[in-house]
């Protein structure tokens, strides 16, 4: 801090995030290892993981009376066995209001277009076991979420089809330069929204704070 000048905490949270988005390289190799010139290597370290092993789910409540909680801590809380000598997190939770919250889901857990494929299903499996191996009991770690029907960001346009299923549907000839990636938002039932609160209710013991918004205009999402 003192080396850039940065008298508060939250310049140095802003210059990390603004290094990161304006961060430029002929590589994704190189542009890892010359982000950590730009920003505080943990900061830097930090962003490789989030980026080479999740990516990110827009949920919304399904039902127009339900909401998620808002707390001070909201913005990022883990989801994942609570062993800290052997760290796994299944998402990182961030609440952005009552009605939309962006999960960082981890790569290795089930994604519906990806895993039609049974090489890559059981390929993703083995992976996520031995991702799990070093926790005191593996075999009882499962993510909450496990089962959510999502689906990665990708170029293109999904198309939900009348039995339920998602399918992509990209254009051969589009000019990557101007193809626009799809980030759908998910609705999800009443169970997954209450499971997300428990979430936040248990990761909000030392946050007492709650908002809520009873006369959000919902429409809006």
């Amino acid at each position: 801090m003192e080396k850039k000048g940065f008298n508060r905490p939250w310049e140095v949270w802003y210059d990390n995030l603004m290094g990161i988005l304006d961060h430029t390289s002929t590589s994704e190799e190189e542009w890892f290892l010359s982000l950590q010139e730009r920003v505080y290597p943990e900061a830097a370290i930090w962003a490789q993981m989030i980026m080479r092993c999740k990516y990110p789910i827009l949920c919304t409540p399904s039902e127009d009376h339900e909401e998620f909680m808002l707390t001070e801590g909201a913005y990022s809380l883990h989801e994942g066995p609570p062993e800290p000598e052997a760290w796994v997190e299944f998402h990182v939770i961030c609440v952005v209001s009552p009605r939309l919250t962006v999960l960082m889901r981890d790569i290795l857990l089930p994604e519906i277009i990806e895993d039609r494929e049974e090489s890559k299903r059981l390929s993703k499996q083995v992976a996520h076991a031995d991702h799990l191996k070093p926790l005191s009991n593996p075999q009882d770690a499962h993510s909450i979420f496990h089962d959510l029907v999502v689906v990665k960001p990708r170029v293109g346009k999904y198309i939900s089809t009348g039995s339920g299923d998602i399918n992509l549907v990209t254009d051969p000839m589009a000019d990557t330069e101007g193809d626009r990636l799809c980030l759908p938002i998910f609705r999800i039932g009443s169970p997954d929204v209450q499971s997300l609160n428990s979430v936040i209710l248990h990761e909000a013991l030392d946050f007492p704070d709650l908002v809520s918004a009873p006369n959000l205009p919902y429409s809006l999402l």
